[in-house]
């Protein structure tokens, strides 16, 4: 059992030593990896509201009328109206 334990540590570090010696030796020298620029992730809100609620009235000329929306996809964006 032992003997198969240490057998099993010898072909994973050779697997492993392969993988990078093969990662490595692909990069041409020099060569600067971390130059690389990134265009930011656009945000673009997916928004679902319920149906408007009945009016309620405040006063004789007036009424409020309410929805709940949520931007499915937590954008921070203005609410829609």
């Amino acid at each position: 059992m032992k003997k198969l334990l240490q057998m099993s540590i010898i072909f994973i570090v050779i697997i492993f030593t392969i993988i990078i010696v093969g990662y490595t030796q692909q990069l041409p020298t020099g060569e600067i990896i971390a130059n690389e620029t990134f265009e930011p992730v656009k945000c673009t809100s997916d928004w679902n509201c319920t149906f408007w609620s009945d009016c309620i009235r405040t006063d004789a000329e007036t009424g409020i009328q309410n929805r709940t929306c949520i931007d499915n996809n937590n954008c921070n964006a203005e609410k829609p109206q």
